[in-house]
């Protein structure tokens, strides 16, 4: 049987939009592409799973239709469709026309007249008809052969509307639905109904007298007085509605139905080459490829490599020409080769130079004699002072300084340029970036090195060489495209006074690490293995048998079937037994919860800090994290291998690890905490007096908000009143909610709200600048921070309120905590310059910077000099903002010293 699929554009389009979450597609145009990948992907779903014969798509057009001739109000209220919905829209329409779809829509029309005409003139053709659309007005059309197909949540499937669907979900027959919608009407749409009367009292209604006509003809038998007298003064509305909503019997569908011609829909099997060239335009790669099957090659001209001027050095007549060359150029790309990235486990192959474009040379330092050679030339010639640059640097500093070398001074990281630059969540290899930016296709290392048991000193010298010039001459690239635009986005003091100069002190501190008591956890293991098998036992005694505690499924079947405990909450995978689910009945008393929350607890111990502790002590007894800088949106800091900085610093879990990471002999641990540096950021910004003359005479910022919520001398404030002040001051950063304070003071809906109104009456200047900030971050799409970082967040411009909402929290958490970063990035460097000053070559054997963990920095000090080092790091970090003009807010830094990490307060 003939397969008609008629495809509800405009019902797909806005589905589409709204589900885009926080990741929309866009192009290196720059432009968002998410509804035309979306609704064609929805396209070749549909022609896989049903395996249609004919398919038309059905528009909407602009401008009033045959309805407003009727009633002239019909749709006024619409809201106007987002920007982004008008933009690409028409884009769809003609890209799928010249795919070679059939596409349907006319002035004066709507998509819905041509979508039950086409299911008319099918039926008549004897096809069978499926109609996707998310529109309940389609359902009226649903009859033998005829179906309305709806999309569901990513994950669940479509829901299939045939005749008994319709009941089973309506209560009433698909014939029925006509009469319905012209009872209760349609506010969006602006069709009248009956005044007064809902979908519920609609719905009995029509099941209980079948249609309107019989509703009029019966209308004395309606019990409720306000219900016949509302269906009374609103005759003529319910005519007027249904002959607006009534698509099936109207004389404009059948008018319209004998001039179309379904035989003519046939899908094509192989899509026009226009429509695939246009695929290649909109960078649409996945798409083109289903369609063409070929390999997508963009739409531009991709180059690369081409490696005649790429060259071998391996004897010292070619070193020594190398560094003549390098001698005439003051700045230099450079690229390191090892045989793995484990520090402690690799060598070094090779290093690359290019100081011209398509020009490198690339030094095969794998015979020892001649790499001691290298390495000299390399450290004399490093005297002169060259600026480097390359492609996620730190690494090649930290593989050469394993052979003595240290590279300085560091210019400009590719990586770093591209996260500032790019857009959120744009990927930074170097592969991709070329192939984006410079339309270059790099060779992959997997090009190279295709059995993953080897590395590239198992393969031929000539194509390591060719690897590892291209690296370097195509950051050299990327390096002169993205210099311009560091100054044009005005990012040149952010780059170069702080990220750049930033990176060789994480460097030296990755290389640093800090000391483990690895004794101390293995016992900590043990200690907390044993009292796990202990638990286990004791659980399995209480629920009466043997189960995967660690289940949900089966914990679950545990508490609420055998033992019938009453369930707490239900997810929509079945009963929950999260943490806070545990809780409650720990709470209330039920023992096997106390015993559950105890073994969780103790498993997150394990599993989360102990057996990962335990597995990056490295050869010298010490855990080397590595700190990602083109990471975190906001600017932070992030450790990773392992994160260093999720260990909690007040609770008993997080005092047992940090107990286990010690100084060395002789040395003792010296923290530096800045003292609610984001809360200082915030007065900065809002220019709030009562913060600023907080900060500034020294008073406990929290019992000062206290005292003016409350109304008390701040000698008088209680504890209690000064945790709520203090959660409300953090949670104005992260916009907190009345439901959020609820929960995390424990207090009722209304005295959450009354705390958060009585905040916002007393700092209103705070309101002003949230409300302020956030709208001018909504107009330009993009948070900033005090140095200048910018960050583009495309939710901002969301017609989704949930997404644009949670967009502009992001943006005002950006601004605060961004700036918070900076200071602090801006501290680290400070603080090594003064060290470095006073205490020159020795410096590394008496202080050593180990730890930044966001407002804390660890440093390991000799025992003889903590008290003068503690003085000369407080200083600098309290003064690390005094010569901004600007700035008018004090730092404060809490100091504290210990022989663990434990013992810093």
């Amino acid at each position: 049987m003939k397969n008609l699929v008629i495809v509800d554009a405009h019902s797909f389009i806005y589905k589409f939009y709204f589900s885009v979450g926080k990741k929309p597609l866009i192009t290196t145009k720059n432009e968002d592409v998410t509804i035309l990948h979306m609704f064609i992907t929805k396209l070749i779903s549909i022609e896989k799973n049903y395996n249609p014969t004919h398919m038309v798509i059905c528009f909407d057009e602009k401008g009033p239709t045959f309805r407003n001739e009727i009633y002239e109000n019909y749709k006024a209220n619409r809201d106007k469709s987002p920007e982004e919905i008008n933009r690409q829209t028409p884009i769809l329409k003609n890209l799928l026309s010249e795919l070679g779809y059939k596409i349907l829509s006319e002035p004066g029309y709507e998509a819905d007249d041509f979508i039950a005409a086409s299911s008319l003139a099918a039926l008549k053709k004897g096809f069978e008809v499926k109609i996707f659309s998310q529109d309940k007005d389609l359902l009226q059309l649903v009859q033998d052969n005829v179906v309305v197909i709806s999309m569901k949540k990513a994950g669940e499937g479509d829901i299939i509307y045939d005749e008994k669907q319709v009941e089973l979900d309506w209560g009433i027959k698909p014939n029925q639905m006509v009469d319905l919608l012209s009872l209760m009407g349609d506010s969006s749409d602006n069709i009248p109904g009956v005044k007064g009367i809902g979908e519920k009292t609609a719905l009995q209604l029509i099941q209980k007298y079948g249609n309107c006509e019989q509703l009029l003809k019966y209308l004395h038998t309606i019990s409720s007085e306000s219900i016949r007298n509302k269906i009374k003064d609103g005759i003529e509305s319910l005519k007027l509605s249904r002959i607006i909503v009534d698509l099936k019997n109207s004389t404009k569908t059948i008018e319209l139905s004998e001039k179309l011609n379904p035989e003519e829909w046939v899908l094509p099997k192989v899509k026009n080459q226009a429509g695939l060239e246009l695929l290649k335009n909109y960078e649409l790669k996945q798409l083109y490829e289903i369609f063409s099957g070929q390999i997508f090659e963009g739409p531009y001209e991709y180059t690369s490599i081409d490696s005649s001027n790429y060259f071998l050095v391996d004897n010292k007549e070619k070193l020594e020409n190398l560094f003549d060359y390098l001698k005439n150029y003051e700045i230099i790309c450079i690229d390191t080769e090892t045989t793995g990235i484990d520090q402690d486990n690799l060598d070094i192959l090779g290093v690359s130079f290019s100081c011209e474009e398509n020009i490198a040379y690339y030094v095969d330092v794998r015979d020892e004699i001649f790499r001691e050679v290298f390495f000299t030339k390399l450290k004399n010639h490093l005297i002169n002072k060259k600026k480097f640059i390359g492609h996620n640097l730190k690494y090649d500093y930290k593989v050469l300084r394993k052979f003595g070398v240290t590279l300085e001074p560091i210019y400009f990281d590719t990586i770093i340029a591209a996260m500032l630059c790019g857009m959120e969540g744009e990927k930074l290899s170097m592969d991709d970036l070329a192939k984006k930016y410079l339309r270059y296709l790099t060779i992959h290392y997997e090009d190279v090195v295709k059995d993953k048991k080897k590395t590239l000193n198992d393969y031929p010298i000539e194509d390591v060489k060719n690897y590892s010039c291209e690296d370097a001459d195509i950051t050299l690239r990327l390096f002169n495209f993205y210099k311009p635009k560091i100054e044009e986005n005005n990012f040149t003091r952010l780059f170069y006074d702080i990220e750049m100069p930033l990176l060789p002190i994480l460097a030296e501190m990755e290389l640093d690490g800090i000391l483990v008591d690895k004794r101390y956890f293995e016992d900590l293991d043990k200690e907390v293995s044993d009292r796990l098998y202990k638990i286990k036992g004791e659980i399995f005694e209480l629920a009466g048998k043997n189960f995967l505690i660690n289940s949900p499924k089966q914990l679950a079947q545990v508490l609420f079937e055998d033992l019938k405990i009453p369930p707490v909450k239900k997810t929509k995978t079945g009963l929950s037994t999260d943490e806070q689910v545990l809780d409650t009945l720990a709470d209330t008393g039920y023992p096997i919860a106390q015993k559950l929350v105890e073994y969780r607890k103790l498993d997150k111990l394990r599993g989360t800090y102990i057996l990962p502790t335990l597995s990056y002590i490295k050869k010298d007894g010490r855990i080397h994290t590595n700190y990602k800088q083109a990471f975190v949106s906001t600017g932070r800091l992030s450790s990773v291998e392992p994160n260093l900085q999720n260990i909690p610093a007040f609770t008993e879990m997080g005092i047992n690890i940090r107990r286990g990471f010690i100084a060395a002999p002789g040395y003792l641990l010296l923290s530096f905490d800045y003292s609610q540096i984001e809360l200082r950021v915030l007065a900065y910004f809002s220019a709030d007096k009562n913060l600023i003359k907080a900060f500034s005479d020294g008073i406990d910022i929290h019992s000062s908000t206290a005292s003016i919520l409350f109304k008390k001398d701040i000698s008088q404030i209680t504890q209690n009143e000064r945790k709520i002040a203090k959660t409300i001051n953090f949670g104005v950063i992260y916009g907190l909610s009345a439901f959020g304070l609820k929960q995390q003071l424990g207090i009722s809906q209304a005295e959450a709200q009354s705390f958060i109104t009585n905040y916002f009456a007393n700092f209103s200047t705070i309101k002003d600048y949230i409300n302020n900030y956030m709208n001018l971050c909504e107009q330009r799409g993009y948070a900033d921070t005090y140095f200048g970082r910018k960050r583009y967040i495309p939710q901002l411009k969301s017609a989704n309120k949930t997404d644009k909402d949670a967009a502009k929290r992001a943006a005002l958490n950006t601004q605060i905590q961004g700036t918070a970063a900076e200071i602090m990035k801006k501290g680290m460097i400070d603080v090594v310059k003064v060290l470095n000053s006073t205490y020159k070559e020795e410096k590394r054997e008496k202080v050593r910077l180990l730890l930044q963990v966001h407002d804390e920095l660890i440093f390991e000090v000799r025992e003889d000099l903590v008290e003068p080092v503690a003085k000369k790091i407080k200083k600098t970090l309290e003064s690390v903002m005094q010569d901004e003009k600007n700035w008018n807010i004090p730092l404060e830094v809490n100091s504290s010293f210990g022989k663990s990490w434990d013992l810093l307060k």
